[in-house]
């Protein structure tokens, strides 16, 4: 029942096989024609592929920056309504008076130390010797401060 013609013939050379279809292959002229003239190759597809994919990609980073933008521009525009706000309300001179008064019991309530002794002094001289010679680079002086710290805490904590 046709089973011959479905398997593959062995010819002269051992390494070649033919396959014979049971039904007769017809494919038009103009598909044929298509095939010989594609000038794509797998090289060529994997290319349209890939800016295929670059395209995608990028749309979406476009989608996600816009969105970005988006939640940034509308925080933005909460953080100025609310400074605007604060802006628009008046401020009297109690209120000032009220706040400075604050300011002073918070002041007065630090302790204060009126007479430094000798290893104070020499501290804070060394300290302001430092940072005029260091001038625009104050971490040169982070010992000499914390030296100063030390002697200022001291003197706190003897009160």
């Amino acid at each position: 029942m046709g089973a011959q013609q479905s398997r593959s013939s062995v010819r002269e050379d051992e390494n070649t096989r033919v396959l014979l279809p049971q039904v007769p292959l017809e494919l038009s002229s103009n598909l044929l024609a298509d095939l010989d003239s594609s000038i794509e190759s797998s090289f060529a597809r994997s290319q349209y592929t890939e800016q295929y994919i670059q395209k995608l990609v990028t749309e979406a980073l476009a989608k996600q920056h816009a969105d970005v933008v988006a939640t940034f521009t509308a925080k933005q525009a909460e953080i100025d309504a609310a400074l605007s706000q604060d802006k628009q309300l008046p401020v009297t001179s109690p209120e000032v008076a009220e706040k400075l008064a604050a300011l002073k019991q918070r002041l007065e309530a630090r302790p204060r130390v009126q007479v430094l002794d000798d290893k104070s002094l020499k501290a804070k001289e060394n300290l302001v010797k430092c940072l005029d010679i260091h001038a625009g680079q104050p971490m040169r002086c982070l010992t000499v401060a914390e030296e100063f710290k030390s002697q200022v805490d001291r003197l706190i904590g003897g009160l």
